[in-house]
């Protein structure tokens, strides 16, 4: 792993852990912002699964077949997505230019989605977003030095509640680094939620061109560090 995230470069500029955390706090923020606008404008989660299969259950034992449908989609999609960014990850894990990559295909789907999500089918629009819920979690999962999920805060709560437990009742430096790690996560998750509803109660389609420009800015931030890079 230490092999993975090495700097090929030797570069100061290009602190790899630094953007690694940038790139996880970004998607956590990010995926607030659009799960509320799935939510409030389709009416479903794209990220959260546990909430997604919970309600197609309801909906299932409730046998109001037209309602499971969507459900069912945002499953298969996120799925497929977290495939994809496993898949793009081992693919390159050993480029510097990974990052960049990355983030290239997340704005070009972004780019794509605000562009016509107006015209879409409102079933296809979710299916997309929850695939690109599911790219952004198999890739962006370190926060720091702390292993997180950037768009299911189930998780997080719990690892931060065993973390704080191990650093009171341990003393542990490292339990208190996650803590306060995991703590940051849910407040990016929670602000993300609250400013993409405040975005989608002045114009709905707002909210997909902002998560858009979020990417691309710091993808052109990037490649503007690769491009002086020693």
């Amino acid at each position: 792993m230490a092999e993975e995230y090495k700097n090929p470069h030797n570069n100061p500029k290009l602190d790899v852990d630094k953007i690694r955390t940038h790139l996880t706090g970004l998607s956590i923020f990010m995926m607030g912002m659009i799960d509320s606008y799935a939510v409030i404008v389709h009416g479903t989660l794209v990220s959260a699964q546990t909430g997604n299969l919970a309600t197609l259950s309801r909906e299932l034992f409730s046998r109001n077949w037209p309602g499971i449908w969507k459900h069912v989609i945002v499953f298969i999609g996120f799925a497929i997505g977290a495939f994809a960014g496993k898949a793009v990850q081992e693919m390159l894990k050993k480029s510097w230019r990974r990052f960049r990559l990355y983030l290239l295909f997340q704005s070009a789907l972004l780019f794509v989605l605000a562009l016509v999500q107006t015209s879409i089918n409102s079933t296809l629009l979710v299916f997309l977003l929850a695939l690109l819920a599911g790219y952004d979690l198999a890739l962006f999962r370190n926060f720091h030095d702390t292993r997180v999920n950037n768009g299911v805060m189930t998780g997080n709560t719990k690892n931060m509640m065993s973390s704080l437990f191990l650093m009171i009742y341990y003393k542990d430096p490292v339990a208190g680094r996650d803590s306060r790690n995991l703590l940051l996560t849910i407040l990016l998750f929670v602000s993300g939620v609250g400013i993409g509803s405040l975005i989608v109660a002045v114009n709905p389609i707002f909210n997909l061109w902002i998560a858009f420009f979020l990417v691309f800015t710091y993808m052109a931030w990037l490649t503007y560090l690769n491009t002086r890079r020693s």
